[in-house]
């Protein structure tokens, strides 16, 4: 199955990556089936599938899935997305598994997005895109009083959610807090 140029369940786990901390190689312990740990800023890891490492700078945004952070990627000094889920159930193992499938949707729907750089059993690599988080954008339009969507921004939104559906894609993770 192709998502967003990556094969789904292609890759390794992140849990058994080479991590680093200050040049030092670090041990997370447990299994697949543990939870993860909580990434710092510095932590360096290099990815199962490219070999590209990458240096976590900050905690970017938290889920009900995943936590995302922001990572730098040492080979071409990139900020890119690193999107880890929280523990390996069911349902988190394949949301992230989607990711691909929902930008494939999005970019097919000319909707910006991240690009997926790689994806493995419990990760996806993206594409950094900086921008106004969809909770502050909407908090912002709610303000000034003035329509969210005019009749042309609802009928395309409902269009795409439409399309999505064609495709037996389930847009459930397009709130606000997840739009930029």
């Amino acid at each position: 199955q192709r998502l967003g140029g990556q094969s789904a369940g292609a890759g390794g786990s992140l849990f058994d990556a080479a991590w680093e901390r200050d040049g030092s190689p670090i041990e997370f312990g447990g299994t697949i089936d543990s939870v993860y740990p909580t990434l710092e800023p510095g932590m360096a890891v290099t990815m199962p599938q490219s070999n590209r490492k990458l240096k976590v700078v900050a905690l970017a945004g938290e889920g009900y899935r995943a936590k995302v952070y922001q990572a730098v990627d040492l080979s071409n000094s990139q900020n890119v997305a690193l999107k880890i889920i929280h523990e390996p159930s069911e349902l988190n193992l394949v949301s992230i598994a989607a990711e691909g499938i929902k930008a494939d949707v999005l970019e097919s729907n000319s909707v910006p997005c991240a690009r997926i750089l790689e994806i493995g059993r419990d990760y996806a690599l993206k594409q950094w895109i900086a921008g106004t988080l969809g909770d502050d954008w909407l908090a912002r339009e709610r303000q000034s009083g003035q329509p969210v969507l005019d009749a042309t921004g609802a009928k395309a939104l409902f269009d795409f959610y439409i399309q999505a559906s064609r495709q037996r894609v389930i847009i459930e993770n397009l709130k606000p807090a997840n739009m930029m």
